[in-house]
């Protein structure tokens, strides 16, 4: 049975909250401001070769420590991005246009999670204005080129969009 990390804020100020404080976890994803989050190494091997080439690697024999992979986000970043597509993880609150670009960099451009573009373009076609929906266009990651071009009339900044 899993159990949750009684987690206090770090000097970032965030705090830590479930899913990513189960003691069962097997990983520790490290954020650039110092917040642990615990998730599974499956989990994320299933979403992303990148995690899965990393953890296809020998590890460390040691039963006294989770390994700890430090990662270049901040907990902010790394808590929405998780929260995106993470089994059992409450949605994040996107704010602005800038936090679903922010995330799809990280997770699509950084760790190969590409299964999150059906999921970020139906966010943006129920929760957004239509006028914005052309700011998509402009907001896709380079690696999605396919998905600019193939959505080109939808999300053109030129044309209305038709979704």
């Amino acid at each position: 049975m899993s159990t949750s990390l009684a987690v206090d804020s770090t000097s970032s100020g965030f705090v830590i909250s479930s899913p990513f404080d189960d003691t069962d976890a097997d990983v520790i994803l490290r954020s650039s401001d110092g917040v642990d989050f615990h998730v599974y190494r499956l989990v994320l091997s299933l979403a992303s070769s990148v995690f899965k080439d990393m953890f296809g690697f020998p590890q460390p024999n040691s039963e006294a420590t989770i390994p700890t992979v430090q990662v270049t986000e901040s907990a902010l970043i790394l808590d929405m991005a998780l929260r995106f597509w993470y089994p059992g993880a409450e949605p994040a609150a996107l704010r602005t246009i800038d936090d679903l670009r922010q995330i799809l960099e990280v997770l699509i451009m950084k760790y190969n999670v590409h299964s999150v573009i059906p999921q970020a373009k139906k966010h943006l076609r129920e929760y957004l204005p239509k006028a914005s929906r052309r700011c998509l266009f402009n907001c896709m990651p380079p690696r999605m080129e396919g998905d600019r071009t193939r959505s080109g009339e939808v999300f053109s900044p030129t044309s209305p969009p038709r979704i």
